[in-house]
């Protein structure tokens, strides 16, 4: 048997058996897809943002490692963490396989299927997708676009014109604000939602629609830059964000004409990221993001994170990094959470890389 033959082999009720010897719980399950703890980087607790989804017999992890995988990869991630040597043979036998029953697979051949461009052609196939150019018509004008829906995100001081420049919607059905997400040639490549519903499995998500799960892999793409590329371009300057809403609170302050910011989806900067970068000439980069500390020590440690992703930056950019001295956020807070006045502070004290 080959590798893709055996992930399909397995039930779902056979993954969860595998899964529960780690004492690994599933959270919630549906026709879809099972939901975890994301023990792929975990060795407790951690979100609820592991998905395996059984049309594909493949996880995806949505936080740290937001990357797709199979169940031998799984297993192999979860040895590691535990201090533990494994290959992928061993983790085919952990799985319950002979791993004399596969096709042979090189030491090259391993490091092969670990490349980026593997993970590349991976996430185009792993989940069910309809042809992306008509996701703007066929999909979104399901969606509405009545203000009363979108309280929650104009309360937060995000205003109407940043709304309709981001074409934010609302799901009445699956209560989620949707976040249309853009190429940089303006192509509609996925589809998020902001799910306020009190039993959501999580804040944030792919949506689904006519059974199809419009994500796509984030680390590929940089949100907010078809929009914003008229004042990118005219800087050469960007400001990254982790999250979307960031990106439309810096239109609702400074006005869309002055937006030159993105958000990665994320507290990491993707190779293919920097290089969407590079192609537009990018002269300066400032690295924005969120408050994930909540004294000096904690603070030491996620500078020490965030300074490492500026250097790799730095290799390509003039690159600077925003940190809070002054207490001017709460814990996990954007630095234009705040507002304006204290955005521009955190933004005059940034310090080069």
């Amino acid at each position: 048997m080959e590798i893709k033959e055996m992930r399909e082999s397995l039930t779902p009720d056979q993954v969860k058996d595998i899964l529960e010897k780690y004492e690994v719980h599933h959270i919630h399950e549906n026709d879809m897809y099972i939901q975890y703890p994301t023990c792929c980087h975990n060795l407790e607790g951690g979100s609820h943002k592991l998905y395996y989804y059984k049309n594909t017999n493949m996880f995806k992890c949505y936080t740290e490692c937001d990357a797709v995988f199979d169940i031998f990869e799984l297993i192999q991630k979860m040895e590691e963490l535990r201090s533990n040597e494994c290959p992928l043979p061993r983790a085919i036998s952990i799985a319950g396989f002979n791993p004399n029953d596969r096709v042979e697979i090189s030491e090259d051949k391993k490091e092969d299927l670990r490349s980026i461009e593997y993970y590349s052609k991976m996430n185009e196939t792993v989940l069910p997708r309809m042809n992306y150019s008509g996701i703007q018509n066929d999909v979104m004008q399901h969606f509405s676009t009545e203000e009363r829906y979108l309280e929650p995100w104009l309360n937060e001081g995000i205003n109407i014109q940043a709304i309709r420049a981001f074409d934010i919607r609302y799901d009445i059905k699956n209560l989620a604000i949707i976040i249309p997400h853009k190429d940089k040639n303006g192509n509609v490549i996925g589809i998020r939602g902001r799910f306020m519903g009190e039993y959501a499995p999580a804040k944030y998500m792919p949506i689904t629609f006519n059974g199809v799960v419009l994500g796509h892999p984030l680390r590929g793409n940089l949100y907010g830059l078809y929009e914003n590329m008229a004042p990118i371009m005219k800087h050469k300057t960007v400001v990254l964000f982790e999250s979307e809403k960031s990106v439309l609170k810096f239109s609702s302050f400074f006005g869309h004409e002055n937006n030159f910011s993105v958000a990665t989806c994320g507290n990491k900067v993707s190779n293919e990221q920097i290089q969407l970068l590079q192609d537009l000439g990018i002269k300066q980069v400032i690295l924005a993001f969120d408050k994930d500390y909540n004294n000096s020590a904690e603070r030491m440690k996620v500078q020490e994170h965030y300074d490492n992703i500026a250097k790799r930056l730095s290799v390509y950019f003039n690159t600077y990094v925003m940190l809070d001295y002054g207490d001017l956020l709460g814990y996990k807070d954007s630095p234009i959470d705040k507002g304006a006045q204290v955005f521009k502070e955190l933004f005059n004290y940034k310090y080069p890389i």
